[in-house]
């Protein structure tokens, strides 16, 4: 038994209806060139800063859900992940990978030592990657309370 056609077409048109729905979510207008990554940068430092030194290994999570939110609000909110990702797959997973490994600490109260070494690559990562494909030619990404 056949389907009418007009049910034919209106499940075409749904389909269509969704897909060029999806295409368009991750489709923002150039978040490049709209974005100044320099300030979603320094916002993250600071942020990160902040939380680090009020960091109190028997209260881990709630440093563990500060982290979380400046990579979800802050680095995939504003669309840095997703453009660095355009560029250079491998350095979006850098990134990610370094997130993790500071929340994965914090949620364990591992000592403050421990997550000096992957928050120092983060932002030494930020920085370089930034600059290099996210800011205009000759911009420097600025870095609260460093001498540039």
């Amino acid at each position: 038994m056949t389907k009418p056609a007009s049910f034919c077409s209106m499940a075409l048109l749904y389909t269509a209806t969704i897909l060029l729905f999806a295409m368009g979510a991750g489709c923002s207008s150039s978040p490049e060139k709209s974005e100044n990554y320099s300030r979603v940068t320094q916002a993250i430092i600071e942020q990160g800063e902040a939380a680090l030194k009020a960091y109190d290994k028997e209260k881990g999570m709630e440093t563990s859900n500060i982290f979380s939110a400046i990579y979800f609000d802050i680095f995939e909110g504003s669309g840095m992940e997703m453009a660095i990702g355009k560029k250079n797959t491998k350095e979006k997973v850098e990134l990610e990978s370094y997130f993790s490994q500071i929340i994965a600490a914090t949620i364990k109260g591992a000592p403050r030592s421990e997550l000096d070494a992957p928050w120092q690559k983060l932002c030494t990562r930020l920085k370089e990657i930034g600059e290099r494909t996210l800011v205009p030619p000759g911009q420097k990404i600025k870095l609260p309370g460093k001498e540039q």
